[in-house]
């Protein structure tokens, strides 16, 4: 049994004075048909849990979804470069009494609202008016082409944030992890 390597942070709502969330992901397991547990612990930014639940999941051969909700009230709301805060969310898959599975990733909390009209043309973060500027970046460096090395990334990212850009769009095909 094992868990797949990636895990979906789903905000299903977020607002000033609460956060409701769900995480998705997947286990297979080739034969056998258990019984495990499923722990997701949230962290504040100093490691301090914000919340912690236990799920029972019915594992059977082959691929099994698992799907839950969690709220918690009074959030710090990721505001890009203003407040860039990030919890840590870990989900454990525990079998038996031994954790056999564990995945971890930051995510920041945030509601994005795209404008309806012309009038208001400005996209909101948390409520508050954003005015997007950046631009459709290909990645490319001279004398490498796509095979660009960290180095080459930040100077290119150090340019994009002496321009005053808050926005990236990664063109024409997937960008290194790293971008992000």
């Amino acid at each position: 049994v094992y868990g797949i390597d990636k895990m979906h942070v789903v905000p299903v709502s977020v607002k000033q004075d609460q956060v409701r969330f769900g995480i998705a992901t997947s286990v297979f397991s080739k034969e056998i048909k258990s019984a495990a547990l499923v722990t997701t612990t949230l962290k504040d930014k100093d490691g301090g849990v914000v919340l912690s639940e236990i799920s029972p999941l019915a594992i059977a051969p082959g691929g099994n979804e698992f799907y839950r909700e969690y709220t918690f009230k009074d959030p710090i709301l990721w505001q890009g470069k203003e407040n860039p805060y990030l919890y840590t969310v870990e989900v454990t898959l525990n079998m038996n009494g031994e954790d056999i599975d564990r995945i971890t990733i930051p995510y920041g909390f945030r509601d994005i609202q795209l404008p309806y009209s012309a009038k208001d043309n400005l996209l909101r973060l948390n409520g508050k008016k954003v005015s997007l500027r950046g631009v459709s970046y290909h990645q490319d460096s001279p004398g490498v082409a796509v095979a660009m090395t960290d180095e080459d990334r930040k100077r290119d990212q150090e340019i994009m944030l002496e321009l005053g850009f808050n926005w990236l769009r990664c063109a024409h095909y997937p960008h290194n992890v790293k971008e992000f």
